[in-house]
């Protein structure tokens, strides 16, 4: 099950991005006490829910190649660090220091649908703008939420605003 690059991962976790890159990427464990950043094969930062303030941006294209993915190849080919621009990432601005935060991740190999894409960045601002960004760590409430909005095709904001905030609240 999963909703673009939000999928189920070992045992009861959610994780945006694919861990399966391992060295060569990154991704976000969602745990019930925080998002758990890793990059290159070792954990970066692991952020308590609590500092989720406000939903920036969610930056990802739906093909593996498009060009925020590119540029992303381009990088990390490179050698520079995760920097939001240069491929998918989840961009925050934390509190108990103010500061943004990015995080990013490895696309997967399989394509994202584009209503996938829509669906989660809404699902990621209503859920923080709420103050509730810690339902994000907890496995059964986001799988039933995933399983709610996977099948849907909203086509317009409203339609796309209210399937979410009907799914977060069921």
């Amino acid at each position: 099950m999963h909703l673009g690059p939000l999928e189920r991962g070992d045992g009861d976790r959610w994780v945006l991005g694919d861990p399966q890159r391992g060295a060569s990427g990154g991704h976000v464990n969602l745990l019930p006490e925080g998002a758990e950043h890793w990059w290159r094969g070792s954990r970066k930062v692991l952020v308590p829910w609590s500092r989720f303030m406000l939903f920036n941006s969610f930056e990802v294209t739906a093909g593996r190649l498009g060009s925020t993915r590119t540029v992303g190849l381009l990088n990390e080919v490179g050698g520079a660090g995760p920097v939001g621009a240069l491929g998918p990432c989840l961009r925050l601005t934390l509190r108990h220091p103010y500061e943004d935060w990015v995080a990013q991740f490895s696309h997967h190999q399989r394509r994202y649908r584009r209503f996938h894409l829509l669906l989660l960045t809404e699902l990621l601002k209503q859920t923080i703008k709420a103050g509730e960004a810690e339902r994000l760590g907890d496995p059964d409430w986001l799988a039933w939420v995933v399983k709610q909005l996977a099948p849907q095709r909203p086509w317009t904001a409203k339609a796309l605003t209210a399937a979410v905030a009907e799914a977060r609240t069921s």
